[in-house]
């Protein structure tokens, strides 16, 4: 007996069917969203750049590792200012890069630029108006940038001296150790330069800019105790082609008591190197150091002859007598001026004579401390992150500030996360505390034009004590027209070490006001995710704390839980749910006592399923990733087996642990992994599309998407096409999936090419993964600030959040609204039987249908063109398909041409 597919039981079921059509075209709605930033304050961990070089006509370019605003202008990375503070509007670099770790200029007045992208930190050079140079070879490192040093010749050195780039790209240049590495002109690298080795008991830094001097040597500053074998202390000198000098005696005859750090390195006009720092008195001491100074006292500044010897004559000053400020910094950076007095960055700024000793008349700017300082040519200095709401502090020669300069505070591009609402308005939240050039505080309400309702909720009805200023905060909303509007985060006060002031979850209705009937779960909340039923799913932690990352200070037990948990509307456990912990990632923690090592599970949302179940990703703390499906009672589905994927390495930090099994404030090491399925969609025959960074599923399964069956078998049918991202050295990756009713899938991510085709981050796709041409996006995704993505369909309105950007403009806005136009109807399809043959009749104005086949419904190896014949008969068109016997199925897709 034939059987026909169910949805001929059931003609109500045209959703089903795979549609694949022109729309009438995909435009931008008159929606605009409005700019949401963060201004750096007094509180926040930065007030402004941490580094700044001239521009050479009386400019200066400022930059820091998450910086792209100035005087309230989006400038991009990093940022070129007039002499009076002002942005110039000559210099735009456009979308390249958010995380600047590095920034020089060349003699011929282009920039070298070093910035964070994925898998890699990069060098390219960009033209004086900020385009970038296409002469120039972008080059990856495994680890972070911290200066780059152009040399007469147009080669460049790079000192890299960072954190490790978890995952690094494959042809990203390895540099395991603090090193420098030589470039040419054209970004080449240089295969006879001799990469330096420094190395340290503990962590090893270059921490002073490279200092090259008339003969082409460089003087390296830093953390370190060997030069390759050769013992130094923190200082070295090398010849041109690397190969450390042995002339220079330098630190090698310095006692291991010199300890500390080399922060500033510099040449007075005899040609004496100076160096500041945190130092100890050296072995053997000039004669006019007292005896009571000889062990104790740190010391500001060394001088050394050019053999490397000691200069005597240099006086010693302590640090005590750099400051009045107890226990006082040590000098982080060098400026020496034409008249060879020294001026040092520390708790502001100081200056010492030329021999050495402290000097009254310099006026004394006294700040947050400061780890750079450099010279206008007019001798102006310049002092970045110095008053906190003006970010960058300029003074005289002698000291006294320079108040024509204002600049009036810099800021950062943030991450939002945005919810629609009734009557068209959408909810807005982030770590932002300005819209536009108004104060905000994390949460904001649109009119369904995209500006600021008239009243808004505030999220100081959620944690008074953290506003007026939203600082560090991991801020996340989510909800539906029918389940109202979900905040769940972490905020902090006005001093973001400190524990939160609030960690939870607050239900808003739907005009922005607080539910008082919301019952707040016990647990820490990393996030909500509406079901399609009303009820949410909550995952997290059974202690306070993050279950992706570790906050400063973290108390909690080592064997705290990961959970999940479904919820009703009011934040009461859903009827029949039973709360336990993942098994797969059974502690949050896993401790090495031996090394101090912890690492990090986490569990994470993806997608919810027609009945009722979720899918999530699960990393153990062992690194290893996969994915489960949750009922909606919270048991495991058994039906479902997906893969696993091994860990992929995040990242490592250090923080400090306070636990009574190890002892107090014990320092050890993070080891954190990063998610590999990011996003994920179930289709209408229950498989599953997942999306993320991972490379490759086992047994050869596609790389960044793949469908996952209805049992957890990667469908071999699925035809991917293979990302590639358009950063250089990025790896690219599926942030965001939404599925309309006719089972075509909209693929937001950072790439710019499916294939063969050229595409913008944004693509659809059907569900056997072929590309939809006729879907042309009108916004472009891009790694600036972050690779961001989240999408969401409301009837013929695709929404699309994250760092999204118009075709014709060079910088993301957080929010945009694509008219997808008309979505065509499927045909009225009546099912028919002829000689043994099944078939389909349809009115001959609806278009062409194609019949795909496929032999097992629950266990799908992809869609198979249908052998049949097309007729036509009085306006009336039947397409005929031999049966293949009861396993035979078939799905039906319009196609009009």
């Amino acid at each position: 007996m034939l059987q026909f597919p169910r949805w001929f039981r059931a003609l109500g079921v045209a959703l089903a069917f795979n549609a694949i059509s022109p729309v009438s075209g995909q435009s931008l709605t008159p929606f605009r969203a409005p700019d949401v930033w963060q201004r750096f304050t007094s509180r926040s961990f930065a007030q402004g750049p941490s580094r700044f070089v001239p521009d050479g006509s009386g400019g200066m370019m400022f930059w820091f590792q998450q910086l792209d605003r100035a005087n309230g202008q989006l400038t991009g990375a990093p940022i070129l200012l007039r002499g009076d503070g002002s942005v110039n509007p000559e210099f735009r670099p456009g979308a390249l890069a958010y995380s600047v770790g590095a920034v020089a200029r060349t003699q011929d007045g282009k920039w070298l630029v070093a910035y964070s992208a994925t898998g890699a930190e990069v060098v390219v050079r960009l033209n004086a108006d900020g385009s970038r140079d296409t002469g120039f070879e972008a080059k990856g490192f495994t680890q972070g940038i911290r200066f780059l040093t152009p040399l007469p010749n147009g080669d460049i050195l790079v000192a890299v001296s960072g954190n490790q780039i978890g995952n690094p790209h494959p042809s990203a240049i390895e540099t395991p150790t603090a090193t420098v590495v030589k470039l040419y002109a054209n970004g080449q690298v240089d295969p006879f330069f001799n990469r330096p080795v420094l190395l340290a008991n503990g962590l090893n830094f270059i921490f002073a800019p490279p200092l090259v001097d008339p003969q082409g040597r460089f003087y390296l500053g830093g953390t370190f105790i060997t030069a390759g074998a050769d013992p130094r202390y923190n200082l070295a000198r090398y010849l041109p082609n690397g190969v450390l000098d042995t002339s220079f005696a330098g630190s090698r005859s310095l006692s291991t008591t010199l300890g500390g750090v080399v922060r500033g390195i510099g040449f007075q006009s005899d040609g004496k190197l100076v160096v500041v720092g945190n130092m100890l008195m050296p072995a053997t001491l000039p004669p006019t150091v007292p005896s009571t100074q000889r062990t104790t006292n740190r010391f500001v500044a060394l001088r050394f002859d050019s053999d490397g010897r000691v200069d005597p004559s240099f006086q010693l000053t302590l640090r005590t007598q750099l400051s009045d400020i107890p226990a006082p910094d040590y000098p982080r950076m060098l400026l020496i001026q034409p008249d060879d007095r020294l001026v040092v960055a520390q708790d502001g700024l100081r200056r010492l004579n030329a021999n050495g000793t402290p000097d009254p008349t310099f006026y004394a700017v006294r700040s947050a401390p400061v780890f750079w300082v450099g010279a206008l040519a007019d001798g102006r200095i310049v002092m970045p992150g110095g008053l906190p709401e003006q970010g960058v502090t300029i003074v005289n020669s002698n000291g006294v500030p320079d108040r024509s300069f204002a600049v009036q505070g810099f800021g950062t591009s943030v991450d939002t996360s945005f919810a629609l609402l009734p009557g068209g308005r959408v909810a807005l939240a982030g770590n932002f505390n300005r819209v536009g050039a108004l104060p905000a505080d994390g949460l904001l309400l649109l009119e369904a034009d995209g500006t600021p309702a008239a009243q808004q909720p505030g999220l100081d009805a959620v944690a008074p004590d953290a506003f007026p200023e939203v600082l560090e905060n991991a801020l996340e909303i989510t909800g539906t027209p029918s389940t109202g509007l979900y905040f769940s985060g972490r905020l902090h006060g006005v001093d973001p070490l400190a524990p939160p002031v609030f960690d939870g979850v607050r239900r808003f209705t739907t005009n922005g006001l607080p539910d008082t009937t919301f019952t707040p779960p016990e647990h820490f909340v990393a996030q909500i995710y509406p079901a399609r039923d009303g009820s949410l799913w909550y995952a997290g932690t059974d202690a306070q704390g993050g279950v992706d990352s570790v906050p400063f200070g973290f108390n909690a037990p080592l064997d705290t839980q990961l959970w999940l948990t479904r919820r009703s509307r009011d934040g009461s456990i859903a009827p029949g749910f039973q709360i336990r912990g993942r098994e797969e990632a059974s502690s949050l923690f896993h401790l090495d006592r031996n090394a101090l090592r912890i690492q990090l599970g986490s569990v994470h949302i993806l997608a919810d399923g027609s009945d009722g179940s979720a899918y999530i990703e699960i990393v153990g703390i062992d690194g290893e990733t996969s994915l489960a499906k949750i009922r909606p009672d919270g048991s495991d589905d058994p039906d479902f087996q997906p893969p696993s994927i091994p860990a992929n390495m995040g990242g490592e930090f250090f923080d400090t642990l306070s636990d009574p099994t190890i002892g107090p404030s014990v320092t050890y090491n993070v080891v954190s992994y990063d998610s590999q399925f990011e996003t994920a969609v179930e289709l209408s025959d229950g498989s599953v599309l997942v999306g993320g960074s991972f490379s490759t599923l086992p047994g050869g399964g596609p790389s960044q998407l793949a469908l996952i069956s209805p049992n957890g078998q990667v469908n071999a049918g699925f035809q991917h096409q293979g990302f590639r991202n358009f950063q250089p050295f990025g790896i690219p990756s599926v942030l965001a999936l939404a599925r309309d009713a006719l089972d075509r899938i909209y693929v937001a991510g950072n790439f710019d090419r499916y294939g063969t085709n050229e595409v913008h981050g944004l693509i659809r796709i059907d569900r056997n993964g072929r590309l939809d041409r006729s879907f042309n996006s009108p916004i472009a995704l891009v790694d600036y600030p972050s690779p961001r993505a989240k999408l969401v369909l409301n009837g013929s309105q695709l929404w699309a959040g994250g760092s999204f950007r118009a075709l014709d403009e060079a910088f993301p806005r957080p929010l945009w609204k694509i008219d997808l136009g008309t979505l065509p109807a499927l045909p009225p399809l009546r099912p028919v039987t002829l000689g043994g043959q099944l078939g389909f009749e349809w009115p001959a104005t609806a278009g062409n249908v194609v019949v795909e086949r496929i032999d097992d419904l629950t266990s799908p190896t992809g869609w198979l063109p249908a052998n049949g014949t097309l007729t036509e008969i009085n306006g009336t068109r039947r397409f005929m398909v031999a049966a293949s016997g009861n396993a035979s199925y078939f799905r039906v897709r319009l196609v009009t041409e």
